[in-house]
């Protein structure tokens, strides 16, 4: 198959460099030649891209990556249409002047068309003024809806932003308690001086308050699951965000494939009775997925979820892992409304696993019972506790000497707690938004376990759209640990790694810091490492990135190595699926160990963070 590939490409680039292109108008095409399209170039486009101005055509070229598919029909008549098409894209994004000339150059040998389109896009037009409406408004309220305006004064009139702020709008008053709210909008353009001026208006109907509620599409689920996440009682004042706020506690049930809030506001009501639609899924599901990375070889998963387990919401998780490092088999039972509550879950993990890294082979069994509570919809608390039983085996001499001691295995036991402030929209992809989070570990002999230590873990990542649908990711994390007494009461387990697919990438797993005199990694008592990360679709559901990773691992405890980084470049390819994107990464280190390979590639499923 490669073969026949490549002769297709290499005859298609011999056809097209041999063809003689001359210089033809649009009604110089013969109506009984079938022409096709060899090329599309747009000259001048500064504002808007040429995917854009392709997407907006009908005229379309062969993709780049299908050379022995047939080129597309040239039609003269729909390629002056598609002048006008793209004349009026320009006009939607607020440039009114455009003109746009042709140059088509034909080879009558082929019947192959090359199509340039020169653009002088001219000025843009831009905001003027924002006129708000002022009934039901204070000047508090104008302020609030200003900000939240897509268009802003200065700022270039695009048809969809300013389209779409009439919805900012109409949400401000519903928020407001008016559910009967009427929105309209105009602006006004003056191509003289490329300004406009937009008027948002609004008849906001009596205040209005909740009345009752149905729900309706449930058939296997008791419909009180539904009820209970309701965030608004009968006769408090009409809330946008308290509907909001209930679609997402019933969709966080994993119940329901949709879920719709329908004020009916027919008749306008004072007390205005709400729909809940529902549409339910199945209750169990199979999931299997697999990985590879060079430092962890293949990985595979295997997942059984009932997410109505004997009724009530109730969650029951089992999952078996496997990969050439680790071996684990999982259980964990989620029970939501704990003590009556709707911002409390009750949450117990049961896992048995075994580890065989390079400087130890861990065989444990852990359990960690925690109470999640919800404080706000993106900050989240766990109070919890973590028993276990480890026994580490093949630790050699010279990584004993090297850490200053160790202890083979014992009872770990203590209390643990975590804080996380989450603002992005997709966990599998986001977009926008930020994660920030904590992880406290204390464990020691007044739990009645064996090890001795406390473990702190700070970690932040930030999503930003800097446009050409191009998304920068960063995240930064800090890690600090300690043994109480001696060195040994901070099991190997626990000290912190670097390196890896989850670390920095380009290393291999754990690699990154202190190493022993058998080559073997010592793990620290501090870590401090990041990436720097831009992510762009490519075409489709295919996208791409370019990353910098940098890390390091420090033997001392409150040292965070940050004078002592090391870094690796590289990029991935990523596909997109409804269980997040499909990506293989490759990296490079810049100063890989002596005998360490120089790249390291790896294959998963989500993004890397």
């Amino acid at each position: 198959m490669k073969y026949r590939i490549l002769v297709v490409l290499a005859i298609a680039h011999a056809s097209i460099a041999s063809a003689e292109f001359t210089p033809v108008s649009l009604d110089e095409f013969e109506v009984d030649v079938e022409w096709r399209v060899a090329k599309i170039t747009f000259v001048g486009n500064d504002a808007i891209p040429a995917d854009d101005l392709h997407e907006a055509i009908l005229t379309k070229k062969r993709a780049w990556y299908a050379p022995w598919r047939s080129r597309p029909v040239f039609d003269a008549v729909t390629f002056e249409a598609d002048r006008d098409r793209i004349l009026r894209l320009y006009e939607s994004r607020g440039y009114y002047t455009t003109k746009i000339e042709h140059e088509l150059i034909a080879d009558r040998d082929n019947s192959l068309v090359n199509a340039t389109l020169r653009i002088t896009e001219g000025p843009a037009v831009t905001v003027r003024q924002i006129s708000l409406p002022e009934a039901g408004t204070n000047g508090q309220g104008q302020r609030e809806v200003r900000e939240r305006l897509p268009l802003k004064v200065g700022d270039v009139f695009d048809e969809e932003l300013y389209q779409r702020g009439e919805k900012f709008v109409r949400a401000y008053y519903l928020d407001k308690g008016y559910a009967h709210v009427e929105t309209n909008r105009s602006a006004a353009v003056d191509l003289e001086a490329d300004l406009a001026d937009i008027e948002y208006r609004a008849e906001s109907g009596p205040p209005t308050f909740f009345g009752d509620t149905q729900v309706v599409g449930v058939e296997n689920v008791a419909p009180e699951l539904v009820s209970r996440e309701i965030r608004y009682d009968i006769g408090e004042q009409f809330s946008l965000e308290k509907l909001e706020e209930t679609r997402a506690r019933v969709l966080a049930l994993e119940l329901f494939r949709s879920v719709r809030m329908k004020p009916q506001t027919e008749g306008t009501p004072a007390q205005v009775p709400i729909v809940i639609e529902v549409e339910e899924g199945e209750p169990r599901d199979v999931r299997i997925g697999a990985g590879f990375g060079t430092g962890e070889g293949v990985r595979g998963q295997l997942q059984w979820r009932h997410r109505n387990w004997f009724g009530g919401g109730r969650q029951l998780l089992l999952s078996i892992r496997a990969s050439q490092i680790t071996n684990e088999a999982d259980a964990t039972f989620i029970q939501p409304h704990l003590f009556s509550s709707p911002v409390h879950r009750g949450i117990i993990s049961l896992q048995v696993f075994e580890e065989d890294e390079a400087t130890f082979t861990l065989s444990a069994i852990r359990l960690t019972p925690r109470i999640e509570h919800q404080l706000t919809q993106t900050v989240t608390a766990n109070i919890g506790y973590r028993i276990e039983y480890g026994r580490m085996s093949s630790v050699d001499d010279p990584t004993i000497n090297g850490i200053g001691g160790f202890r083979r295995g014992g009872v770990l036991s203590g209390p643990t707690g975590s804080l996380l402030w989450d603002t992005t929209i997709n966990p599998l992809n986001p977009q926008g938004g930020h994660v920030a989070g904590v992880e406290i570990l204390q464990a020691g002999e007044l739990w009645g376990g064996k090890f001795n230590f406390w473990r702190v873990v700070f970690d932040f990542r930030k999503y930003q759209a800097i446009g050409w649908q191009t998304v920068a990711a960063m995240r930064l994390r800090l890690g600090l640990a300690d043994a109480i007494g001696s060195i040994e009461n901070l099991p190997l387990f626990e000290r912190f790694y670097a390196g890896g697919e989850r670390g920095v990438r380009g290393y291999a797993r754990r690699r990154l810091g202190p190493l022993g005199d058998s080559d073997r990694p010592l793990g620290g008592r501090s870590l401090f490492e990041g990436s720097l990360e831009m992510r762009r679709p490519i075409w489709g559901d295919l996208g791409g990135a370019v990353f910098v990773d940098f890390g390091q691992v420090s033997l001392d405890a409150f040292d965070p190595p940050v004078s002592d980084l090391e870094y690796a470049v590289g990029g991935g390819i990523t596909y997109s699926t409804p269980i997040g994107p499909l990506r293989l990464d490759l990296g490079i280190p810049l100063e890989p160990p002596p005998g360490d390979a120089s790249w390291q590639i790896h294959f998963s499923i989500g993004h890397f963070f």
